[in-house]
């Protein structure tokens, strides 16, 4: 059976590294009280409106499997604070250390926790955070502490431009080698969001933060017609080709299109 191999091109400058962003200041809007305002009374409204689902979601949880109803992990905030981040728990107990990546299919996730995974009812409990002030409603995902990437000076979000690109990046990754999947995210997929995000985050407004959770909610209430309810800005594999040079090729290898362009022209890369 053959597997998918990665071909490296040697000008790393064509790839997009989240440590080589500039410490650019984020959009007024971003930092303005009034954004404040807006994600602390939209999390009040949505945790009190949303408790029968709250509810409904920890017996499941908790009826499913043995743990604890809420995943708690570390995550790194606006100018390297570190909070506590919470999720309703999809997976099994594992006590041994296994990859932070999961895929479409991954035997660690227990039957409802896909199902909440699915409709991301999972990140519901995030709300606590936003109505604490750890995260804002609209920003990028928060990143483990030990992960190296985009530099926060902003509140960490419940959804960004990044997760909507992405919201099937279980799926993708699904098709790729697990041997290779660290470095493919390492190199490929991890750059393209935070260079989404940051390129977000300059420029955000009030309007922009609004379509963002419209369409967040579009994609979680009807995910299997998101990708027609979304423009190509936002559809996952023009935003792996865009930024991630990625291309999924039948032959069954991964390729840059950086390196498909210059072979192309024939150029050396």
């Amino acid at each position: 059976m053959s597997s998918l191999t990665l071909e490296q091109p040697r000008r790393t400058t064509l790839l997009f590294h989240p440590s080589n962003i500039p410490l650019a200041p984020p959009a007024p809007w971003v930092t303005s009280p009034l954004r404040r305002a807006l994600d602390f009374c939209v999390a009040a409204s949505a945790l009190l409106f949303c408790s029968p689902l709250f509810l409904i979601a920890a017996v499941a949880v908790r009826c499913s499997s043995s743990g604890p109803v809420l995943f708690r992990q570390q995550r790194m905030g606006r100018n390297g604070k570190k909070f506590t981040v919470y999720k309703f728990r999809s997976m099994y107990v594992c006590p041994q250390y296994s990859s932070p990546i999961t895929v479409r299919g991954d035997a660690r996730v227990t039957p409802v926790g896909a199902i909440l995974r699915r409709f991301k009812l999972d990140e519901l409990p995030q709300l606590w955070n936003v109505l604490k002030g750890d995260m804002s409603l609209v920003g990028p995902r928060p990143k483990l502490p030990h992960h190296g990437g985009l530099h926060l000076t902003a509140c960490p979000g419940l959804t960004g431009a990044a997760t909507l690109a992405f919201r099937d990046e279980e799926e993708l990754l699904a098709a790729i080698p697990e041997e290779e999947l660290d470095e493919i995210y390492e190199k490929y997929v991890k750059p393209a969001k935070a260079r989404l995000d940051f390129e977000y985050m300059r420029n955000a407004t009030f309007t922009s933060d609004l379509a963002i959770l419209w369409k967040t909610a579009v994609s979680c209430v009807c995910p299997w017609t998101s990708a027609r309810f979304f423009s190509e800005e936002y559809h996952e594999r023009p935003i792996l080709r865009r930024y991630c040079h990625i291309s999924l090729r039948p032959g069954g290898d991964v390729k840059t299109e950086e390196m498909t362009r210059a072979q192309a022209r024939k150029e050396p890369v």
